[in-house]
């Protein structure tokens, strides 16, 4: 789809930005860079390499990170300021090449180049000197690759494909090596011998040649062939493209797709198509690789506290046997008057059961020692037994909290969202904090979900414990407040305004709660709900833990109500 040919097309597009202005630059993540431009109108430049969704589209919102990266601060110094002179596509690559003139340190205008290296899993964007050599890039490689991308090295495209350049190709040429290949299907033939060409647009001109996406050369209509074929190339080079994604929505490209039998969407711009092409699948793979990370750390301290809470189970259990040694000693202490000095056992009744018990001595200590000795191991048991209760207790409670944060995981669809669990992580000590400028404040908590009942009542949802703590914190106290029983899960919030909320309030509340919670989907959800005048966070506890009473319970199905 994202062939040599259509980054020609790109670049043509894109060469409309000549004379901007480049006014901001902002590192939104690892694999994409934001311009910010002026040329007349503002304008916000994406450029993007993630694997999943290589491109170059206009934006209108992008969150700003707080804190530029080294990268950011790379582009910054050689393109702030600096105007774009020239956009185009490197002949037959998948690569756009755009030409800044910027001033150095000293005021003076210096050329710099940026290569955008839309590739999939290849992708790239590197900063280049006028000279071509390598400034920075976001992926680099040593010398030991087939190219060296690395600060200081020069600029090499990747090796060309041993295949034909289609716009010089001519007539009796194409016809020639069709001739030659005339047992391959035509689509497979074009791929294979003419650079710029992708699989969907090959069947394309196939199809509209002979009727078929897979037609063998010996029963097409040459001739047809290279009209199609010629069209093709020429309404990119006249500049007539027509970009569009077809019905399915699993294709795009800069000629109208009809292979797929269904009428396609015709997009105005090719900018524009990668966009909306883009959108939403560069979203779930950066929300999937993002909250990858947090549920990789979530996992590893899971594990941690489930070995853990194991192992102080098995010991706690171990402490059972503290009566037993009690009980041995207080025989021996009731008996002590006949055991003589060396013995290696004594037996005698065992007054709680009636009877007889042997209890194996120290021969090197007295009948008093012995039970000396058991007592202080009576009293060791007893002394751990109370510790590990407290230990154990602390620990099913920070595994309960580390459940919560995996259930705000899985509900995470924004980026924003991924951050403040990160950010939630960092405060409790599972990541490392993000940075912040000395004497910032703390961040707020985000903004919660926001619903209205049917019978017209305000309804606050928390995405995170971040948000719960500060919905349920901030709330009043005759509001209700919702939370799915004995499940992680969100707490809800239903605003009374002085109001008694009527039985449907009270229902489409506590489906909310059960809908966003680890319940989701369940039938017959039980759902606490009190008025949050009952509702405490205990001091120091982990954030979202509260407790509660003189609360309700009411069922309900973990669906989401028709609001």
């Amino acid at each position: 789809m994202l062939d040599g040919i259509f980054c020609r097309a790109l670049g043509d597009e894109l060469n409309k930005l000549s004379g901007a202005k480049i006014e901001k630059i902002h590192h939104i993540s690892n694999k994409e860079l934001v311009f910010e431009l002026f040329g007349g109108e503002r304008t916000t430049l994406l450029i993007s390499a993630l694997p999943s969704a290589p491109r170059i589209c206009f934006i209108k919102e992008y969150d700003r990170p707080q804190n530029p990266t080294m990268l950011c601060m790379l582009f910054r110094k050689h393109l702030s300021g600096g105007r774009i002179v020239n956009v185009c596509a490197l002949q037959d690559e998948r690569i756009i090449k755009f030409t800044f003139v910027a001033t150095d340190e000293l005021g003076h205008p210096e050329e710099k180049h940026l290569y955008i290296e839309l590739m999939g899993k290849y992708s790239n964007c590197i900063l280049c000197s006028g000279d071509d050599r390598i400034l920075g890039a976001f992926s680099v490689s040593d010398i030991t690759d087939k190219r060296c991308i690395m600060s200081g090295a020069r600029y090499e495209p990747p090796e060309k494909q041993n295949k034909f350049p289609p716009f010089s190709v001519t007539k009796e040429q194409f016809l020639l090596y069709a001739q030659q290949n005339s047992h391959r299907a035509a689509d497979d033939f074009l791929l294979s011998s003419f650079l710029g060409f992708s699989p969907v647009t090959a069947r394309e001109v196939s199809f509209k040649a002979t009727g078929e996406t897979d037609a063998l050369l010996l029963s097409a209509d040459l001739n047809r062939l290279w009209e199609e074929f010629e069209k093709l190339l020429d309404s990119v080079r006249n500049r007539t493209v027509t970009p569009c994604i077809a019905a399915n929505g699993k294709a795009f490209s800069y000629t109208a797709l009809c292979q797929y039998g269904e009428e396609y969407k015709q997009i105005s711009s090719l900018t524009q198509l990668l966009g909306e092409f883009y959108a939403e699948k560069a979203s779930v793979a950066e929300i999937k690789q993002l909250s990858y990370d947090i549920s990789r750390v979530l996992s590893t301290v899971k594990n941690r506290l489930e070995k853990k809470l194991y192992s102080q189970k098995t010991e706690l259990s171990d402490c059972a046997k503290k009566d037993i040694y009690r009980n041995r000693g207080d025989i021996i202490t009731a008996n002590i008057y006949r055991i003589p000095s060396g013995a290696s056992s004594v037996t005698a009744m065992d007054y709680t059961t009636g009877e007889q018990v042997t209890i194996p001595l120290d021969t090197r200590l007295t009948a008093a020692r012995n039970a000396q000795r058991l007592y202080a191991k009576y009293a060791k048991l007893k002394r751990a037994e109370e510790h590990l209760v407290g230990l154990i207790a602390s620990g099913e409670q920070e595994l309960a909290y580390v459940r919560t944060v995996e259930d705000a995981l899985s509900r995470a669809r924004t980026r924003k969202e991924l951050d403040e669990i990160r950010l939630e992580l960092g405060e409790v000590g599972y990541m490392s904090a993000p940075a912040t400028k000395k004497g910032s404040k703390k961040t707020p908590a985000g903004q919660p979900l926001v619903f209205t009942t049917t019978d017209g009542m305000r309804v606050l949802v928390g995405r995170n414990n971040r948000q719960n703590d500060s919905l349920t914190g901030n709330a009043d106290k005759n509001d209700i407040w919702f939370h799915v029983k004995n499940f992680p899960g969100s707490h809800v919030i239903l605003c009374t305004e002085g109001e008694e909320p009527t039985d449907r309030d009270y229902t489409q509340a506590a489906m909310l709660a059960a809908y966003h919670s680890s319940v989701r989907g369940a039938s017959n959800a039980e759902v606490d709900y009190t008025r949050v005048r009952y509702v405490k966070k205990p001091s120091g506890s982990k954030p979202g833990y509260v407790t509660y009473d003189k609360y309700y319970t009411a069922i309900v199905d973990g669906i989401m109500p028709k609001l």
